[in-house]
């Protein structure tokens, strides 16, 4: 209700062109009757979790509660129909609301708005686009950026750098979107208003017109829970972004229209990059960073979101129905030494009464979708070598639009005749590695494997990228079989003349292994497309 009254303020404001406190006037005592947009079972559901703060019982340092604001809205009519602006009881009347007057930075929350669908909407990405999930730059020897678990995961499509929220593949997208590009998108399309052009501080300019902010979510203010919701329900309603509102309209005591509220629409994206984003943000509550989120009996889609400092943490998040945007932080910043995210918590707590008794069913999508097995490491379709990676299948599916779909075959993966071995590495442990074949290795020891073969850059030393080990490059660097040369099976000091390599206890020695005769035409291969020399 506070919500309600200030908007109307603001808006006799506007329209009328007078005062703040002439609008006050004329709102406490002009008999007026405002029509709401609040949905009271919606709000029960709010005020059931936000009013117990055993909800959230965390205190900082120095004593502070760790707080919350929530907004929910309907995606196909911009009401907000349920909001809360801190946890606990309310105790003053009109006072400062941490969903809409509170802003703070949104962290990988922003990535769907400012990198993923203004990429879509240009047709430079689909979820099956690869990038290599390695560092952007390498400014002064330094690695940047960083992912949030610190790993590199080498080759990785968009969906799943979505999924699990790589920093480094945001940035690459973003670098061909520009930031100017998506800048303009969230504040022009998406009705973004506390984006910050320029700014000095301090000696020091600001702008969020830049890789960092708009790719990681480091905004120099931040944006509110109601503007993050009302952003997402554009994804819903099949690209159309809507202006939030409280209200209908205001009529006064004579029953005389005061305020009619026509929230303002546009054509934010098309259907087709909503469409992609609603798949996207499936995978990351299903199996991503949003798993907390999670409640049976409803599709449900959204974001996390931490700044790098963890001062602030966010989920936005929403289903066929609703889109709810929860916040959680201090209100005098500081490190949240809480190991969970807490936002996908609270908005499971929330949006589980919400959808009791509604009807599950899946986002609306457009004419012409098909279904399309790829390669995870090519994004092209999909061939027998992908099945047969090293690593195990490298084939996924996917929903595209019909003109969208991938044509070209997987290129990446190539077959290679490979010598194999079991070894103890230097902690003992027994290991299975591949060398190329040398013409002395016994055919029981060679077999034709499968593996990715790409040029990789900005990779310096001591930059750990986990799909090396799997890759053409490492074979390559490992050379060729050291255990068999040309004396091997001769008597004499080159090699035993059993079937299998000579035991060895050494670290990096060859161990015995046995391999079906069959095993180069691949039938020894495990159901999931995995060799397994052990067996």
């Amino acid at each position: 209700m506070d919500q309600v009254v200030s908007d109307v303020i603001s808006d006799l404001v506007n329209e009328w062109d007078i005062s703040y406190n002439a609008a006050t006037e004329l709102l406490y005592t002009g008999g007026y009757k405002i029509y709401c947009n609040i949905n009271p079972k919606v709000q029960q559901a709010v005020d059931n979790v936000y009013e117990n703060e055993r909800n959230l019982p965390y205190k900082s340092s120095d004593g502070q509660p760790l707080q919350s604001a929530i907004t929910i809205e309907d995606p196909y009519t911009g009401h907000i129909v349920a909001i809360s602006g801190g946890m606990g009881e309310k105790n003053t009347s009109r006072g400062w609301s941490r969903a809409t007057n509170t802003i703070r930075p949104p962290g990988s929350s922003i990535k769907p708005l400012s990198v993923y669908a203004p990429a879509l909407e240009l047709g430079l990405i689909t979820p099956a686009t690869v990038f290599d999930d390695t560092p952007y730059s390498l400014e002064k020897g330094t690695a940047w950026p960083v992912n949030a678990d610190n790993v590199y995961s080498g080759l990785t499509t968009v969906y799943n750098a979505l999924r699990v929220s790589k920093n480094t593949v945001a940035v690459k997208v973003l670098s061909k979107v520009t930031p100017q590009y998506a800048f303009n998108f969230l504040k022009n399309k998406l009705g973004i208003t506390s984006l910050v052009d320029q700014r000095e501080i301090n000696g020091s300019v600001y702008s969020d017109i830049n890789l960092a902010p708009l790719a990681l979510g480091g905004l120099t203010d931040g944006v509110s829970t109601r503007e993050m919701a009302a952003a997402y329900a554009a994804f819903v309603n099949k690209g159309v972004y809507t202006e939030s509102t409280t209200y209908s309209k205001v009529l006064d005591s004579g029953g005389n229209i005061v305020l009619e509220k026509r929230p303002k629409t546009n054509t934010a994206m098309s259907e087709g990059a909503a469409f992609y984003i609603n798949e996207m943000l499936k995978g990351v509550v299903s199996s991503g960073t949003g798993t907390n989120a999670n409640f049976s009996g409803m599709t449900i889609a959204g974001k996390t979101g931490t700044t790098s400092s963890k001062k602030d943490t966010w989920f936005v998040g929403y289903t066929p129905y609703y889109v709810a945007a929860v916040w959680v932080g201090y209100d005098q910043q500081k490190k949240i030494n809480v190991s969970t995210n807490q936002a996908p918590i609270l908005w499971e707590k929330v949006m589980s009464q919400v959808h009791k008794g509604l009807q599950n069913r899946d986002f609306d999508q457009p004419d012409n979708v098909v279904k399309i097995n790829y390669c995870l490491d090519s994004g092209k379709l999909a061939t027998s070598l992908c099945q047969r990676d090293t690593r195990g299948s490298r084939v996924t599916s996917g929903y595209f639009l019909a003109k969208d779909a991938p044509a070209q075959y997987c290129d990446i993966h190539k077959s290679v005749e490979v010598c194999v071995h079991k070894e103890l590495d230097a902690s003992g442990n027994i290991t299975t590695k591949y060398y190329l074949a040398r013409p002395y290795c016994p055919e029981f020891s060679k077999m034709v494997i499968s593996l990715p073969s790409y040029t990789r850059t900005l990779v310096k030393s001591g930059i750990y990228v986990q799909d090396y080990p799997y890759s053409m490059a490492a074979l390559l660097d490992r050379g060729q079989c050291p255990y068999h040369n040309a004396s091997y099976g001769s008597n004499g000091s080159g090699g035993p003349t059993s079937e299998t390599p000579a035991e060895s206890s050494s670290a990096g020695q060859s161990l015995p292994v046995q391999i079906p005769a069959n095993g180069k035409d691949f039938s020894s291969w495990s159901s999931n497309g995995q060799w397994n020399p052990a067996a």
